[in-house]
This record gives C-alpha cells, sequence and structure tokens, in this order.
C-alpha cells in the first residue's frame, strides 16, 4: 500500500478439495484484510477487523463453493495472514489452524511465533465438546497429536480452527483467528508456512538458520 503496509497469507488446504479452498483464500483475504483495516486504529480495533475479514473470507468460500461446485463438508484449509505496518512499527498476525508466522529479528536472533490451533488445547476442547463435537487424544514418543469429528464421524481434522470443513464445524471448529501483535524492529524477518514446514524444522531452527543465511548469502537470496 502507499503508507508501506504490505500483507502476505499461507493457507495450506486439506480434503480431496482443498486446494481449491486454499488457492481462494489467498485470493480473496488480502483484499478483505486491506478493506477490514481502513479506519481501524486502536490495537483492539485492528483485531476485531482482522477478526471481521476472516469470518467475511469463510462465508465467501461457502458462498464460492456453493456456485462452483467443490467441497467444503469435508474439506478446507489453514491459514495465516501478516499485516506488516512500518508506519506503526507493528506487524500484526492472524491465524485459522496450524499455519504459523516467524518474524525474526535478525539483530539478535530473537523470534516471535504463533501456536497452532489443536483440539488437546483445553479452551479449544471445551468449545468443541460443548457443541457436540468429539475430540480424539493420542500420545505417541512423547507428542500429542488429537482429532475432531463430528456425530457422523465422516472424518477426522487435525486442528480445532479453519476455513471451510463444514462437517465439524457444526461441532466447534471455527475459523475465527488469533491475533497478535509483534513489535516491527529495524532488521526483521518474516517466514509463514504451513505444517508441512513446521513439523519438520521448529521456528527456532528457522530463525537460527534464517539469521545465519542472511550473513552468508543476503537477503535476496534469502527470499529467493
Amino acid at each position: 500500500k502507499d503508507d508501506g503496509s504490505w500483507f502476505a497469507v499461507v493457507a495450506d488446504g486439506h480434503g480431496e478439495d482443498g486446494h481449491h479452498c486454499a488457492a481462494h483464500i489467498c485470493h480473496n483475504l488480502p483484499t478483505l484484510l486491506s478493506g477490514a483495516l481502513e479506519g481501524a486504529s486502536s490495537e483492539t480495533g485492528i483485531a476485531a477487523a482482522l477478526t471481521a475479514a476472516f469470518i467475511q473470507a469463510e462465508m465467501d468460500l461457502e458462498g464460492a463453493a456453493s456456485a462452483n461446485s467443490f467441497d467444503v463438508e469435508c474439506a478446507g484449509c489453514a491459514c495465516v495472514a501478516v499485516a506488516l505496518r512500518p508506519c506503526e512499527g507493528v506487524v500484526y498476525v492472524a491465524s485459522c489452524g496450524d499455519c504459523q508466522a516467524v518474524l525474526v529479528d535478525c539483530a539478535t536472533g530473537g523470534f516471535e511465533t504463533n501456536v497452532p490451533h489443536k483440539a488437546h488445547n483445553r479452551t479449544e476442547m471445551q468449545r468443541i465438546r460443548a457443541m457436540g463435537g468429539e475430540v480424539k487424544v493420542d500420545r505417541q514418543s512423547g507428542e500429542v497429536f488429537s482429532r475432531v469429528y463430528s456425530p457422523s464421524g465422516v472424518f477426522g481434522l487435525a486442528m480445532s480452527r479453519a476455513f471451510g470443513d463444514l462437517d465439524v464445524k457444526r461441532h466447534g471448529v471455527i475459523a475465527d483467528p488469533s491475533v497478535m501483535a509483534w513489535p516491527l524492529r529495524k532488521q526483521t524477518c518474516c517466514v509463514l508456512g504451513s505444517d508441512g514446514l513446521f513439523e519438520f524444522i521448529s521456528p527456532a531452527e528457522v530463525a537460527a538458520t534464517l539469521r545465519q543465511r542472511l550473513d552468508s548469502h543476503g537477503a535476496a537470496i534469502c527470499a529467493k
């Protein structure tokens, strides 16, 4: 934008038509975010605007699925969106599902990241169970895995928030994002990715690797 702000979105589809869901969100959400933030000023107001944009994106996705005959009953996508506002010195992050953003302070190596939405989180589990959903939790080698099921048990969703996935959305899964505000420092890099990245490389490893590569290769090569 003219004030130096910019938006970035990553969406990761799941289910047979998940690629359609992810493509729709990536195409439409930046415009919705930009429009929602017009006139928003306070941190509370911006958080509400970002949430409203996600809710509108969910409604638009359901309408597009109906119009174009792709499935959102047992398909959907996770998403993370970043709004960088240099004029304010702030980065706003809105996430829904298990996509993550890592904001790296290249001067110190410190970083910020969002927490994926998983059904074994107590608050998420309480909401889902209150709406009649079932949460199955499995522990393997010290790690915790969970899935959300509707009473029909058609499929299990490995996150507690997502776009689409109407079969479980009627039973506590939501598209409302978690919203965070992080300081935008002078030497900052931002990495967005899906669980396909962060299941294998932790945010701390991403931050350390990025800082090392920036020193040795420069920003232009790292951006590729």
